[in-house]
This record gives structure tokens, C-alpha cells and sequence, in this order.
């Protein structure tokens, strides 16, 4: 029995589980990233989506910086009848001429409340007629006896946040709303995390390059799939390259990496071609985890060489490749961005499925409004069940009845 295989003994049998639990491995991935964090550089606004903020965002100003109207209609002071003035606009500088009891103001929103308003009326609740050349404001029929209160439909100074108060704290991943809120605090470019430099290396002497494999053969899909995916991921594609199972071969081209991470697909296993192991020992590395008890992709190790550096070691079937790289590559990345662990949304499986004795399983599953629906065509070498997906279903051992809510690995796409 080799190193990492433990056996679980049940009632009636023993079960082979294939090294780190999937939980665990998941949290080994996030704590080795972390021990190579990316640099801090500054990004525009429109180009940090889904960077991590390495210093806190405050306010440069007060949200909002001066009170405003929060409809279209009229600011007005006192009782009416009120005689109507000058128009406010938004954009225009904030008036700090008083308005007067018995007068009102045209207002659109967000433009800028005088001193001495009560409060806006709102358009529909208007009604303006001439009398004696002037321009005259009543309550229409459907406005309250007493609209507007004090204050009412305006939006105070600083009602959102006041100067220099935080708005996003370090850690965060900047998101849509995210970036809004710092350009509206008065920002045009933040300090995030830098994103983290990522070779691929796609093993096998079976893979074709391009077109329609010849016989025997089969078409490498890492090479034009992956790049993308590790993008969504946060990281920076700096090398992709292939090699044959070759042990020297997979030495020298693991070797020539530079970048913070290195990903191996195939030769991951402990086959006659296999090598990936072979030769990421050569090189000095040492394994965080080794065997991952998981279906598809138990052969998955991840560690680091000497100098820091990190190699993830995924299989060369498509589909388990893809279940080792969104479940460990993930956090890894997470890790060396600075950004938390994952944490997992849990859905209802629609349907009974069917669980491993010792191993998770990770399940390509369709959500309907019913739950989560398995997908058929998800074999380890298969792709048209993940195609169709939206999410992995993560079944723990002795788990998977219909109606039971399991953790979903989210598809970043």
C-alpha cells in the first residue's frame, strides 16, 4: 500500500481512499498560496473587476457631498401657496441662498438642496397655474394634506458615508458595485493584489495539437481551454506548453517554469508513462498534499519548490482536470491573492446520487427549479455533462439522497 492510500473499514469491506480529504486539500491549497503573495500594483477603475484590494478604500468626500433631492418635482419652504423660482439642476453648485417661506424651486434629482427647504414635492403631486403674471405652486389632489414633511424625499449630506470613512477593506474582491463605490469616495485607481503568473505544461504522447486526431490519438482541449479559465480565476497566463511522456522531457520542461504557480496536466499518476512525480521530486518539491480522496481526480498533488515556487499536479482526463484545477486551483490562487477562503453555496439534489464509499464526489449537475438535476455524459474523459453544468455538486461519503442539500463548486463561466 503506498504512502498516501489509508484504509477505511467498513461493516463488511475496506475502503481505499485516495490520500487528503477534499475539504482538507481545499484548505492545504488556500494555506500554501498564501505563503506566495502576489505584489501590490495600482489599477484603474475599469480595469481592477475582480482584483484584491491590498489597502482600504475611504471616502474622498462626503456620500453624498451636499444634501439632494431624491425626486424630480419642487424644494419648497413653508405653506403654500408657494411662488415659484429659478430652476435647480443637477450639476449646478449648491446655492447658499436661503429659500424663503411661501417659495419653491423647480428640482430634478440629485440636484442640490438650498438652505431653508422643508422638503420636496414630488411632480405628480403638484399643480402650478398663473395668477397675475407669477407662477404659482399648490398641492395637487392626490398629495398627503401635509406634503412634504421635513426632510422629506431629501437626501441628506454624508447620508451614505461621511469624508474618510471607510468604504471597502483590505481583502476585498473588487466587484461591480465595488468599483462604483470607490469612484464615487473619489478614486481613479486602487492598490490590488498583482495577479499571480501561471505556466501550463500538457503532457501526453496522445495528444493532438489541432483538427481531427489520427488514430490512436486523442485532441489535447487544456491547451485552448485553460488559459481563459485560469483568467476567471485572477490569474496572469504567462507560458503553455506541451511535452510527451518523456521523463527527461517533463523534467526539463517543469524546469524552465518561472511563474509563481506551474500546472501539469497528465503524467499525474503512478503509470509506467507517468512522470510528473518522477520529475517534480528531481526538482526538489515538496508535497502540501498528494492523492486527493475525490472522484473524478484522486491523482491531484500540489507543493512547492525550494525557491518558493508552486506546482499543481492535475490528471489528464478532461473532466477530472477540470475538478482538480476549480478545486484546489481556485484556492491556490485565492491564497497567493490574499482573498478568503471559498465558501460554498449548497443546493437540493433533485434526485438521488448515487455517493462513494470513501471518496467525494464532485457531480456535474443542471439547477432547475426543482434543485439540482445530474447530468448525464460525465465519465473522467468526458466533457458534454460539464458543458452543460452549472456547478459540481461536492457528495460526501454516505450522503447524496434525493432532497438533501450538499455544497455546490461553483463554474466560473
Amino acid at each position: 500500500m503506498s504512502a498516501t492510500t489509508s484504509v477505511v473499514r467498513g461493516d463488511s469491506h475496506a475502503v481505499h481512499r485516495h490520500g487528503t480529504s477534499w475539504a482538507e486539500a481545499r484548505e492545504r491549497a488556500h494555506a500554501l498560496g498564501a505563503t506566495v503573495p502576489t505584489p501590490t500594483v495600482s489599477s484603474p477603475l475599469a480595469d481592477a473587476g475582480g482584483l484584491v484590494l491590498r489597502e482600504p478604500v475611504r471616502s474622498r468626500t462626503s456620500l453624498p457631498p451636499h444634501a439632494a433631492s431624491a425626486m424630480d418635482g419642487w424644494v419648497v419652504a413653508g405653506e403654500p401657496p408657494w411662488s415659484i423660482g429659478a430652476p435647480i439642476d443637477a450639476g449646478d453648485a449648491p446655492d447658499r441662498t436661503p429659500l424663503i417661506a411661501g417659495t419653491a424651486r423647480p428640482i430634478c434629482t440629485g440636484a442640490p438642496i438650498p438652505p431653508g427647504a422643508v422638503g420636496v414635492l414630488r411632480l405628480e403631486n403638484g399643480r402650478e397655474r398663473d395668477e397675475g403674471g407669477a407662477r404659482i405652486l399648490f398641492r395637487g389632489e392626490h398629495a398627503r394634506p401635509d406634503e412634504p414633511r421635513p426632510g422629506e424625499h431629501i437626501r441628506p449630506a454624508a447620508e451614505e458615508a461621511g469624508a474618510d470613512e471607510l468604504l471597502i477593506a483590505s481583502g476585498s474582491v473588487l466587484t461591480p458595485p465595488r468599483i462604483a463605490l470607490a469612484a464615487a469616495g473619489g478614486h481613479d485607481a486602487l492598490h490590488v493584489a498583482a495577479a499571480p503568473g501561471v505556466d501550463l505544461l500538457v503532457l501526453g504522447d496522445e495528444l493532438a495539437a489541432t483538427g481531427v486526431p489520427r488514430a490512436g490519438s486523442i485532441r489535447d482541449v487544456m491547451t485552448p481551454a485553460f488559459p481563459a479559465l485560469l483568467a476567471a480565476l485572477g490569474a496572469r497566463v504567462c507560458e503553455v506548453a506541451r511535452a510527451p511522456d518523456d521523463r527527461a522531457a517533463t523534467t526539463a520542461a517543469m524546469a524552465a517554469s518561472e511563474a509563481s504557480l506551474l500546472i501539469v496536466t497528465g503524467g499525474s499518476s503512478r503509470g509506467r508513462t507517468d512522470h510528473a512525480r518522477a520529475a517534480a521530486a528531481s526538482l526538489g518539491v515538496r508535497w502540501a498534499v498528494d492523492g486527493v480522496a475525490m472522484r473524478p481526480g484522486h491523482p491531484v498533488a500540489f507543493g512547492r519548490r525550494p525557491d518558493g515556487r508552486i506546482v499543481l499536479l492535475l490528471p489528464g482526463n478532461p473532466l477530472a482536470a477540470f475538478a482538480g484545477l476549480l478545486s484546489f486551483g481556485t484556492e491556490l490562487l485565492g491564497g497567493m491573492l490574499g482573498r478568503p477562503p471559498s465558501r460554498l453555496a449548497r443546493v437540493r439534489l433533485a434526485e438521488a446520487v448515487s455517493g462513494h464509499h470513501g471518496d467525494t464526489r464532485l457531480v456535474a449537475v443542471a439547477l432547475h427549479d426543482d434543485g439540482a438535476h445530474v447530468l448525464g455524459l460525465q465519465g473522467s474523459g468526458m466533457l458534454r455533462g460539464l458543458a452543460a453544468a452549472d456547478g459540481f455538486a461536492v457528495v460526501q461519503p454516505g450522503s447524496g439522497a434525493a432532497g438533501e442539500m450538499v455544497p455546490m463548486l461553483p463554474l466560473p463561466w
